[in-house]
């Protein structure tokens, strides 16, 4: 009896030690050496272009009868941190500002279709359960005009900082 209890505790000792080299093993199958970003490239300048463009730029001035709690200026921020130059990142700030402009117009086109689409399912009295019908398909040309603009964008973030520095950049 103390024969067999010796071997099921080695044995159980040995998987214990294997273990951890199956789990890495199992785990390098699993995920590739470099793991592609979570977000594609449209969606990692938007939120970029969106904090640049809701920053109040160096100019500016607040003009407010009673002044809040002091924000930080993202561009300073991010200017210092991103190592540009003024004039890159003059040009980014500009560019961002004419990208979210363009953004926003299409934003307000989708909200008006979507609007008009939740108004007419009204009308119509889908009960509970029922399948919804399709979004309109002139949502998902406007999502792709969306994500152009945002790339075309980063193009010319691309032009005017070069290819090198863009590179650094990115």
């Amino acid at each position: 009896m103390a024969k067999l209890l010796a071997r099921w505790s080695f044995c159980g000792l040995c998987l214990l030690l294997a273990l951890p080299f199956v789990l890495r093993a199992q785990q390098e199958r699993t995920e590739p050496s470099n793991p592609p970003d979570a977000l594609p490239a449209e969606a990692r300048y938007l939120i970029l272009f969106r904090r640049l463009a809701g920053s109040p730029s160096q100019n500016q001035t607040s003009e407010q009868s009673e002044p809040r709690v002091a924000r930080p200026n993202y561009r300073v921020i991010f200017q210092r941190n991103a190592h540009l130059s003024d004039e890159e990142a003059r040009a980014l700030n500009q560019i961002a500002d004419d990208c979210m402009q363009k953004v926003t117009e299409l934003d307000k086109r989708a909200r008006e279709i979507i609007a008009a689409h939740r108004a007419e399912n009204r009308s119509r009295n889908v009960a509970p359960g029922d399948p919804l019908p399709p979004p309109p398909a002139e949502l998902s040309q406007l999502q792709q005009d969306r994500n152009n603009v945002i790339l075309a964008a980063v193009e010319q973030i691309r032009i005017a900082f070069g290819d090198t520095e863009f590179k650094r950049f990115e």
